[in-house]
C-alpha cells in the first residue's frame, strides 16, 4: 500500500502495521531457525550447492543426510559452518525441530507479469495482498 507519510492514509497504514506486528509478536513469536533451516537459507541466499558445503560438513552423502534431517550436525561441522557461512551459533547448536505443523502459510499473489510467493503468518496475509495489489495499481501494472 503506497501512502504518503502524515496523511490520513499513511496514519491508517501505520496503525494497521503496528496492530499486526503486536498481534504476531504475541501469538506467533519468531525464534532463530534450526540448524538445517539456517543452512538451507544461507545456501539459497548465496547460491551454494551441496558440493560447496563439502569442506565444512564432509562428503556429499553426509551433506544430504543432514539436509533431510537424517543426521545431526557435529560441533566441528557447526564451527566450520559458522566460520564459512556466518550462520549464527545459536541456530547451529539449537536442537533440531520436530516437524510439527507450523502456523505459517504460503501465499501466492498472482498478477499479470508478476508472481510472488510469500511465507507469512495468517493475519498478515490479507494485509500483504492488499498492499501488493495497491502497489501494482499505483505503478500502473494492473
Amino acid at each position: 500500500m503506497m501512502a504518503a507519510p502524515d496523511t490520513p492514509e499513511g496514519e491508517k497504514l501505520d496503525v494497521m502495521v503496528t496492530l499486526i506486528e503486536a498481534f504476531e509478536a504475541k501469538h506467533f513469536p519468531m525464534d532463530l531457525p534450526g540448524p538445517v533451516e539456517a543452512t538451507k537459507f544461507e545456501m539459497e541466499r548465496k547460491g551454494l550447492t551441496v558440493k560447496d558445503l563439502e569442506p565444512m560438513i564432509g562428503k556429499s552423502n553426509r551433506v544430504y543426510e543432514i539436509l533431510i534431517h537424517k543426521r545431526s550436525f557435529s560441533l566441528k561441522m557447526a564451527w566450520k559452518l559458522r566460520q564459512g557461512l556466518g550462520i549464527p551459533a545459536g541456530s547451529l547448536i539449537k536442537p533440531p525441530r520436530t516437524h510439527a505443523k507450523q502456523n505459517l502459510r504460503y501465499v501466492s499473489l498472482r498478477y499479470p507479469e508478476h508472481f510472488l510467493m510469500i511465507k507469512c503468518f495468517p493475519l498478515a496475509v490479507a494485509a500483504l495482498a492488499v498492499a501488493y495489489r495497491s502497489e501494482c495499481l499505483s505503478l500502473g501494472i494492473l
